[in-house]
């Protein structure tokens, strides 16, 4: 397995690679965004850190010298195990004084709920789907988050001619999917506040990146004064992409032959609504917000 070197990137694109032959294979990037309600798109830059003073920074536990030294196993046991061993690594380089670690619904709550427990701070959940072109589904086009923010990634669109009326048939099912699953995990209630305080989102890998995009749109808009993707496995281009929007980025592996997340793990099973809810209440400490939220 093959890794890369840590230090500062920036965006170079995507790295999915999609079967059907029709031109050469993009190289993409989320070039636009979009808030909730009515409005102009704007240019995906309007993620970076022209507001901070930061450098965004890769971590991984990779050192390239000729030989790449590997300090973690091929592959995680599950979801628990890589959530441990990312956390132990975030507390070596970051220890917020206050701040909230955030899983990506639902893979990425797991992962979560151990970083959580390693930094012994709060717990709480952000609702994610990857707008997936009709007759590939696990290419991304986009992402969208719950509150209404979305990215489009149009190379993609026009790579796989994906029309502005699927475009947004595609968005308003996932949108669907994204409320009710809202009002599983908080039925009533507001996402914790995050303005002026450091954001740890945390998935369970990065395949394309566009749901982490989406994810760090989300909590810049909630006015996070400082975002921390955290990840066990992700490709060296997508983590590229991803320190372009947010101060620092952690992660295990990177490795160059990357086909998918679940690849990187002996069990990979999907995570369960009451898992998430169940995270929730054992991190936080209390029951009432996890009745408030169940069904």
């Amino acid at each position: 397995m093959r890794g890369s070197p840590g230090g500062s990137h920036r965006c170079p694109g995507y790295t999915t690679t999609a079967p059907r032959p029709r031109s050469p294979r993009p190289g993409p990037v989320p070039v636009q965004t979009r808030g909730p309600g009515p409005g102009t798109m704007g240019d995906a830059h309007g993620l970076s850190l022209s507001d901070h003073d930061a450098e965004p920074t890769v971590r991984s536990e990779h050192r390239v010298g000729g030989d790449v030294i590997d300090a973690t196993p091929n592959r995680f046991r599950d979801r628990t195990d890589a959530g441990r061993r990312l956390g132990e690594r975030l507390a070596e380089v970051v220890r917020p004084a206050e701040g909230v670690v955030i899983g990506l619904a639902r893979g990425g709550v797991p992962v979560a709920a151990e970083v959580s427990a390693a930094l012994a701070l709060p717990l709480d959940v952000l609702t994610v789907r990857k707008l997936g072109v009709p007759d590939q589904p696990e290419l991304a086009f986009g992402a969208v988050a719950s509150g209404g923010h979305q990215v489009l990634n149009r190379d993609v669109i026009e790579w796989s001619r994906v029309d502005p009326v699927t475009i947004e048939r595609v968005r308003d099912e996932q949108v669907r999917v994204l409320d009710q699953r809202e009002r599983a995990y908080r039925p009533g209630m507001a996402p914790v506040d995050v303005a002026g305080t450091t954001v740890i989102l945390v998935d369970d890998g990065l395949a394309t990146g566009a749901t982490m995009a989406v994810a760090i749109a989300s909590v810049r808009a909630r006015k996070a004064a400082r975002v921390v993707v955290a990840v066990p496995v992700a490709s060296p281009v997508t983590c590229a992409m991803v320190a372009a929007r947010a101060e620092l980025v952690v992660c295990l592996v990177q490795p160059e032959a990357f086909n998918a997340v679940g690849a990187w793990y002996e069990a990979f099973p999907e995570v369960t609504d009451d898992e998430v809810r169940a995270a929730l209440r054992t991190a936080n400490g209390s029951s009432d917000r996890a009745e408030r939220a169940g069904p």
